[in-house]
């Protein structure tokens, strides 16, 4: 039956004479009246629904999230420049993503959409006085009357100017145009099911185009047929090669031509829905807020305006009124009593949440989703059969966008700019709670059977930024063992020349003085006094050599002999027992305590020196009694 053929009539109709409606068929209802009875006004009720019904544009948005996913580029010998060049191609040239989601909105909304390739090209002008040719970008030029003006930089004369256009191998300026379906009119033989498109350029354009100053922006990349078909009022055909078309899923109907728009089933239940919110809305608007009457009060059964002009006291309640608006504080009297009635104020929300929640998931099951994937409550384990059939219905989607790259974009890319050819995907669809599938994965990995790259590419990673980052940070390891083991080896070397520092200074007294240095060891291992050791060996020494005992030679030897018992404490006394021990000789050698304290003072000052990394745990024999012995 024809949409038309199914009407609702009143009293004025063929009612029943109540002025109720009356209904000619069992499947009419209200909203009938009201469905559109042609293919562009069903597109404009679609865009309607969509902008104005809080289910469907954000259940659409969540689709197309799902299906427009990263693309990925797989040239033929494996050259990732050649991948590089063209994943810059369509990310930025093209912007690819926002043009797949506006192509997958315009196919859901309206049931088809409409693509084609606007190719780079410049505009010349050539001057109709001298032939000369030049490109715009260097032109004083004029749109008017759809002629061109300009002044020609050879002959100096501004002039009307012919106009052509010039096609350049401009990557960046590649162009994908997605017709508004509004605009566009299919022809299509119904013998051999084939189609032709034809643009019907809207009415503003050519306002636009008619007024006296044009802006350059409508003219200067407008193709010079789109021109002549405005001026003339005509539409222009689509070149078949150059443009390509979505379809929504449906059944043969009356004009093939079209595709059903998939919002169609359900303009019932938004009709319904927006009966509900419009009482909802009568009652807050008309029953919200209660509206004030005042009157004079009849007392003791005396008519108020039988002795008083009810006139006068109208007018004198309105300026009393007004003059209370300026001033809340002011005082009014009235000859009358007066009483205040209250109309309407009285207004209770219809509890239709049930039947609305009950519009919603309707809607949604008429979208292919279910209802608690928009509530953003749905879990895996209890609903991964709807998730899979969900799964499959994108999946379509997704192979769909993939002819459209591989067999449109990419074979017309590759004939204008003489790319080398390449083969582009969308990354493998995957619920994102499938653990199983991950690792399956895993375990394949594990055991040689799958490759690394795409094993990391289906779980959101990318190998050669992996291989990158993973270098990088091995050369920060190394530089900092690199450090560490640096910082070792000076504590190590600083350690080193103390020690050799005092065997040679020992090694030249002892030359010098014969074994009178070994003398002096020997006593002061057995516990001498050193300051009598010290004047027995002066005496020995300069009876020896016939030298006097000056305080030079003194010095010297408190000297030496007190380096060799701090050597010695050192060397030979274990850490845990120092403290004690120092304690025991400050009683009969406060001196020779000093003198340790500061030489452990100084090997402590020598280690804090140097900082050694705290991540890494220090070296064997860089300890305090390692490094002096």
């Amino acid at each position: 039956m024809p949409i038309n053929d199914v009407a609702v009539t009143g009293s004025g109709g063929a009612g029943n004479g109540y002025g109720i409606a009356h209904y000619p068929h069992p499947a009419s209802d209200l909203s009938t009246k009201y469905m559109p009875l042609t293919v562009k006004s069903m597109f404009r009720w679609c865009l309607y629904t969509y902008m104005n019904n809080p289910v469907i544009a954000p259940a659409l948005r969540k689709k197309a999230a799902y299906v427009v996913t990263e693309n990925i580029y797989s040239h033929e010998q494996g050259n990732e420049k050649i991948e590089a060049v063209w994943k810059d191609v369509f990310n930025y040239a093209l912007e690819i993503r926002e043009r797949k989601r506006k192509i997958y909105y315009n196919k859901h909304i309206y049931g088809q959409a409409y693509i084609s390739i606007i190719y780079p090209h410049d505009r010349w002008l050539t001057c109709t006085r001298c032939g000369t040719s030049q490109s715009i970008k260097g032109l004083q030029w004029k749109f008017s009357n759809y002629k061109w003006f300009a002044k020609c930089d050879e002959c100096e004369h501004t002039t009307e100017h012919s106009s052509d256009r010039k096609f350049v191998a401009r990557i960046n300026d590649l162009t994908l145009r997605i017709w508004r379906p509004q605009e566009i009119h299919v022809l299509m033989n119904p013998i051999s099911g084939k189609k032709e498109y034809v643009w019907i350029p809207p009415k503003g354009l050519k306002e636009s185009l008619e007024k006296e100053n044009v802006d350059p922006i409508l003219v200067r990349d407008t193709p010079d047929e789109v021109l002549k078909a405005l001026r003339d009022d005509l539409t222009i055909k689509l070149d078949k090669d150059n443009t390509y078309a979505f379809y929504a899923d449906g059944p043969s109907h009356d004009d093939e031509a079209f595709a059903i728009p998939p919002l169609v089933p359900i303009f019932k239940l938004v009709w319904l829905w927006m009966s509900y919110n419009r009482a909802n809305e009568a009652i807050a608007a008309g029953h919200a807020l209660p509206m004030t009457i005042l009157t004079p009060a009849a007392t003791g059964g005396f008519a108020p305006h039988s002795d008083y002009p009810l006139f006068t006291w109208t007018w004198r309640m309105e300026t009393a009124i007004q003059r209370w608006h300026r001033d809340q504080n002011s005082i009014h009297f009235s000859p009358i009593p007066v009483q205040e009635v209250s109309v309407r104020g009285d207004a209770k929300i219809l509890n239709v949440d049930s039947q609305m929640a009950f519009i919603r998931e309707n809607i949604a099951a008429a979208l292919d989703l279910p209802a608690s994937l928009l509530s953003g409550d749905m879990a895996y384990s209890g609903a991964s059969i709807n998730l899979r059939i969900l799964e499959n219905l994108f999946m379509a989607e997704i192979d769909e966008f993939d002819d459209f790259q591989n067999n449109f974009l990419v074979p017309r890319i590759v004939r204008y700019f003489h790319y080398p050819k390449i083969k582009v995907r969308h990354r493998d669809f995957k619920m994102a709670d499938d653990p199983q599938q991950k690792q399956i994965a895993l375990t394949l990995l594990s055991s040689e059977q799958v490759s690394s790259k795409h094993v990391l590419r289906d779980l959101g990673y990318d190998l050669e930024e992996e291989n990158e980052i993973k270098l990088r940070e091995r050369k920060e390891r190394l530089k900092l063992l690199k450090e560490q083991q640096e910082q070792q080896h000076a504590i190590q070397a600083k350690a080193q020349k103390t020690m050799a520092t005092a065997s040679g200074e020992a090694q030249l007294i002892t030359a010098a003085y014969g074994g009178w240095a070994q003398l002096i060891q020997q006593k002061i291992v057995g516990g001498s006094d050193s300051s009598a050791i010290v004047d027995d060996t002066i005496k020995g020494i300069t009876q020896e050599s016939s030298l006097s005992a000056t305080q030079d030679t003194t010095q010297q030897f408190n000297t030496y002999i007190r380096e060799a018992q701090v050597h010695r404490f050192l060397k030979e006394v274990p850490d845990h027992l120092k403290e004690w021990k120092l304690e025991m000789l400050a009683q009969n050698q406060p001196g020779l305590v000093k003198d340790i304290k500061k030489k452990m003072m100084e090997f402590s000052r020598a280690a804090k020196s140097i900082k050694i990394n705290p991540v890494q745990k220090p070296g064997r024999g860089t300890g305090m009694s390692a490094s002096i012995g």
